[in-house]
């Protein structure tokens, strides 16, 4: 595994694949199946890759002090989208020092479904799994 601190500025998580979280003693982990954006300088560093996207990481937050993530699944019907209710997941945190707001977008592995997320938190790294580990 990689592991890259303070690099979200290098990274673009709005069209993702996200899969499962863990949220645990102000520390928030979100696997990331596909679709992260990131610039050419951490490209050789992943193992999945796909159309300039990557994938295959856990985004993680240190000294969370909120942490949201809102899944809506939907149905496609005669050609018309219907949105179910949201599923909201909301923890609090003990973070407190220094805190940046990150957002991130995509859908949710293996459902159709939007996924938006907040995080306000410390610090960020980003772990780089190969491509048969897990974190």
């Amino acid at each position: 595994m990689h592991i890259i601190e303070n690099c979200w500025d290098d990274l673009n998580a709005s069209e993702c694949d996200f899969g499962a979280h863990i949220y645990q003693n102000s520390v928030a982990k979100i696997y990331v199946d596909k679709g992260l954006d990131v610039r050419p300088k951490l490209l050789d560093i992943f193992d999945r890759k796909s159309e300039g996207f990557v994938g295959h990481c856990v985004l993680t937050f240190y000294g969370v002090r909120e942490f949201k993530f809102v899944i809506r699944e939907y149905t496609l019907e005669n050609e018309k989208i219907l949105w179910e209710n949201p599923i909201a997941i909301h923890y609090k945190g003990d973070g407190g020092e220094g805190l940046k707001k990150y957002y991130m977008g995509g859908g949710l592995h293996g459902f159709s479904a939007s996924v938006s997320i907040f995080v306000e938190a410390e610090r960020f790294a980003l772990h780089i799994l190969k491509e048969n580990e897990s974190e």
